[in-house]
């Protein structure tokens, strides 16, 4: 890229405008001639490039009778131009990967791919902003419409809750306010949707002066600047673009009691709050924090451990015209949801009176601020959110700076925006109780009005010049550190220069292939266990421990391995390995944290039966890797969780984790030397006298002579589901077996 078109840079004049000034001087915003809005955030880091073109329309700007029609658009924009008519194929050749969201507020194209793509990409979606709408035909509105509608039944009808969920997102808001639509619209709607209202969406919405582009990563700005100037630049200004406006939401104090294929009944909370740009955004984001933290968060003392939940989590969704704050809880086996519901509403009310713990308070603002930093850490991420800052704010770089909001918040005013949004008396309620499928809310099957036609006006062809892709430059992987502590355990490091946190996972080599026949699922619970209290420390003390160190300790496990984890800040180091060697050399496994897991676990199992993908490719795992005699199941079940004791699983934790089997791996920003002296004071001089699990790879799947055919019913499905599968060889490594 930095090549590239030197002469045309000598040449060309962008016509653009400098936007208001960035505090951080290495993101570039300005504005084209035609309208358009453009974010540049170079980042040398890797020879990649993410690019992201946003238009200002969704299901908030949908007529009536034409819910769900901006999701639907966004499919029809993948259909082909006259210059690119198979757009995956054209993407496909490079290496570029390629996807499309659809929000109430903006729809999003993001396109992935190596710097050395950029011309190409850059032609390739100005062709589109420029040409896509007019060349859509009614056979492509007709195969697009059928995935629409095959995306709402996957996504949605069949997904346990997923309807109710819509419902309720809509029941928030009155009808007539803009986001009463849900983004996926009602079935009525999308099959009445005519050709005309596609060339009529597309000369409305689709153009420069409605759109912002943003870019990062291994580029050159100037030269960028150029190429968008060449491509982007050409596409004409549209007519101006006003976005829906909404006075303040009376709050609907909506209460739905539902009925869906879920594996326990849930409570399920929720308020309108302002909009993502408001002053008391931090605030109720922090109260988020604090109340939903699942680790010790305030509702999980009097609803998780008081056994009266399996689980709990509160979120946001920001808006421009509004924001939702959710609180779902799900009930324990044999608790009435009134009593959770009751419960949940004291601990509410309670929190609202306060006082707000000081160290609680400055724990929950550290967290946010470094979950903030590390999302934009990706250049997919960060592309979006670059758009969602500009658009919402005004200011792109509030992306990657960290929030005033948080920075300045207190938490008397947590309080008050508590008090303020939050009130109990305007909540709405839905409770979602196991039944059969089929009780759609009317907005998924309903038309949600006449409606009235797009204005269609012909648009003359653009002519975008074709930009060729230049030759790729390898990317510079980080070099491979070795070390070995003073009781023999191997270290493996990468050094990545610039990494804000320094990442470790003590590694056994044995996974959930390796455990004896009829305890499947025992090293996913035993590994659970290690974050949940360790040393001397319960769990939510230990986890306060970790988050004052700025850091988190975790579990993961696979077929041929299993982790526990700690992310933290290298000035942390030291004292955060300490916590992972008590996560790894003394788990507590009390006794309330072992039942709530299992209560979790039998929880997710039950509902993962109602997930047709999920329940179609573990039927099939289980015809190609059939249970051979000795040999563990192929995946874990109901009945074999609920057959494990805690016991066994202290006991087989202290196998898996012996020190003889394991190594350490870790990725940050010092060499090898300065992880290995932060690991020798807790885990040079561990020894215990365990064996180490043997490992023991997966067996070879069996196919048999003939094609085979196999059947499973889920009355009340609006689908089917189908998974098939043939033998190949998974890697050119001979000792991984073919599946």
């Amino acid at each position: 890229m930095r090549s590239l078109l030197v002469s045309v840079l000598v040449m060309f004049s962008l016509a653009s405008a400098p936007l208001a000034q960035d505090a951080d001087p290495g993101i570039v915003h300005y504005q084209l001639d035609n309208g358009l809005e453009v974010i540049l955030a170079p980042d040398a880091r890797a020879p990649k490039v993410v690019l992201n073109v946003a238009f200002k329309v969704g299901s908030m700007n949908e007529p009536p009778g034409r819910s769900g029609f901006a999701h639907l658009f966004e499919h029809l924009m993948f259909s082909g131009t006259p210059a690119y008519p198979n757009i995956d194929a054209a993407y496909g050749a490079l290496g570029v990967s390629l996807n499309a969201w659809t929000y109430e507020d903006e729809t999003v194209y993001y396109e992935e791919g190596l710097s050395s793509s950029l011309p190409y990409i850059l032609a390739l979606e100005a062709d589109r902003m420029a040409n896509q709408g007019q060349a859509i035909t009614q056979e492509d509105l007709d195969i697009q419409r059928a995935v629409v509608l095959n995306e709402m039944r996957e996504n949605v009808l069949d997904t346990p809750s997923g309807a109710g969920w819509e419902g309720f997102r809509s029941a928030l808001f009155p009808p007539g306010h803009p986001y009463h639509r849900p983004v996926l619209g009602s079935i009525a709607d999308i099959k009445a949707a005519g050709i005309e209202d596609v060339h009529g969406f597309f000369a409305t919405y689709y153009v420069p002066n409605n759109a912002v582009l943003s870019l990062v990563g291994d580029f050159e700005v100037e030269t960028a600047k150029s190429l968008i100037a060449q491509t982007f630049g050409l596409v004409p200004r549209g007519a101006e673009v006003t976005r829906p406006a909404a006075a303040p939401v009376e709050p609907t104090r909506a209460r739905l009691a539902l009925e869906d294929v879920v594996a326990a009944p849930t409570v399920n909370l929720g308020w309108v709050t302002p909009p993502e740009a408001s002053a008391d955004s931090g605030a109720l984001r922090l109260a988020g924090e604090l109340l939903g933290n699942w680790e010790y968060g305030v509702l999980k003392s009097p609803l998780v451990d008081a056994g009266l939940a399996t689980d709990f989590s509160i979120w946001i969704e920001d808006g421009v015209l509004a924001s939702r704050f959710f609180v779902e809880i799900t009930v324990s086996d044999g608790v009435e949801p009134a009593d959770v519901e009751a419960a949940a509403r004291s601990a509410l009310e309670a929190f609202a009176k306060g006082p707000i713990d000081s160290a609680d308070f400055e724990r929950a603002r550290r967290k946010l601020l470094q979950d903030d930093k590390l999302s934009v850490e990706p250049f997919k991420t960060r592309a979006e959110e670059l758009i969602l800052a500009a658009t919402s704010q005004g200011q792109p770089q509030a992306a990657v700076l960290p929030d005033p909001r948080l920075v300045s918040a207190t938490p008397d005013g947590v309080l008050a925006a508590v008090r303020s949004h939050l009130a109990l008396v305007d909540a709405s309620t839905m409770i979602l109780t196991p039944g059969a499928r089929g009780s759609y809310p009317a907005v998924l099957t309903e038309s949600s009005g006449t409606s009235e036609p797009f204005a269609v006006t012909e648009q003359p062809s653009i002519a975008i010049p074709a930009l060729a892709a230049e030759e790729p430059v390898p990317g510079t992987l980080p070099l491979r550190q070795e070390a070995v502590l003073g009781n023999g355990i191997s270290v493996v490091h990468y050094q990545v220069p610039g990494a804000p946190l320094t990442y470790i996972a003590v590694g056994a080599p044995t996974g959930t292939t390796s455990v004896p026949p009829g305890k499947e699922g025992i090293v996913e619970m035993a590994a659970s266990m290690a974050p949940r209290g360790a040393g001397e420390r319960d769990f939510a003390s230990f986890a306060r421990a970790a988050k004052d160190l700025d850091a988190d300790v975790n579990s993961t496990w696979g077929l041929r391995g299993a982790f526990v984890t700690l992310s933290v800040p290298a000035e942390n180091l030291v004292a955060g390995t300490a916590l992972l060697a008590d996560a790894v050399q003394r788990p507590r496994f009390d006794a309330e944290e072992w039942d709530a897991l299992m209560e979790e676990t039998l929880y997710s199992l039950e509902q993962r039966d109602e997930e047709l993908q999920d329940l179609a490719r573990r039927v099939a795992e289980s015809q190609i890797f059939p249970t051979r005699p000795g040999e563990p199941a192929n995946d874990r079940s109901i009945a074999s969780v609920k057959g494990l004791q805690l016991a066994e699983a202290k006991d087989f934790f202290a196998r898996l984790f012996a020190p003889k089997g394991l190594t350490i791996y870790s990725v940050g920003p010092m060499p090898v030397a300065d992880v290995a002296a932060a690991l020798e004071p807790s885990f040079g001089q561990w020894s215990t006298a365990d064996e180490p699990l043997a490992p023991r790879l997966r067996p070879s799947a069996v196919f048999p002579d003939q094609q085979r055919v196999v059947f499973l019913a889920k009355p009340g499905a609006s689908q089917s589901a189908i998974f098939v599968a043939t033998p190949a060889r998974a890697s050119k490594n001979p000792a991984l077996v073919p599946r």
